[in-house]
């Protein structure tokens, strides 16, 4: 399944720890896998690089209906992938601009980004009529939520 080979690809030379929790009864997407698999590497190695050696990743998938309690998203089924980490978090004035085109907290040398990692993810998500969100509390963790709208099962009379 495409979210297990992303955290494998992702952990595989890790010494973070991850756990994954997918919902055995997760209602099927269209989607273009490859984009999806994209935004779901690109979380998790971020999500990597913000937690220490001894930091935990989680990425979990489930169905869920929603209503009018989200506003940029229709009411309907839909699957949510959460992927959670215990690392640095995101400061509260970085928060409304970390979808920026170019906007980056990582230091240019190194392993550092240019910005458009989260951007692009937000385009893909927002071209697939899905929504990505973020919460984070600043040395606490961050919590990605990634909607994708479900499609409806074909039911044999």
């Amino acid at each position: 399944m495409l979210l297990r080979e992303a955290v494998k690809n992702v952990f595989s030379d890790s010494s973070v720890k991850f756990n994954i929790s997918i919902a055995n009864d997760l209602w099927p997407a269209e989607i273009d896998a490859m984009q999806i698999r994209q935004v779901i590497e690109n979380i998790l190695i971020n999500a990597r690089e913000a937690v220490s050696d001894d930091g935990l990743v989680e990425l979990s998938a489930e169905n869920v209906l929603t209503g009018t309690n989200i506003r940029t998203l229709g009411q309907g089924n839909y699957i949510r992938i959460i992927i959670k980490d215990n690392g640095v978090g995101i400061p509260r004035e970085n928060l409304s601009r970390i979808f920026d085109p170019y906007f980056t907290t990582k230091e240019k040398r190194g392993r550092g980004g240019i910005g458009l990692g989260l951007a692009i993810c937000d385009s893909i998500i927002k071209n697939h009529e899905g929504l990505i969100s973020v919460e984070s509390v600043a040395n606490s963790g961050t919590t990605f939520s990634i909607y994708l709208a479900a499609t409806q099962k074909d039911t044999v009379a």
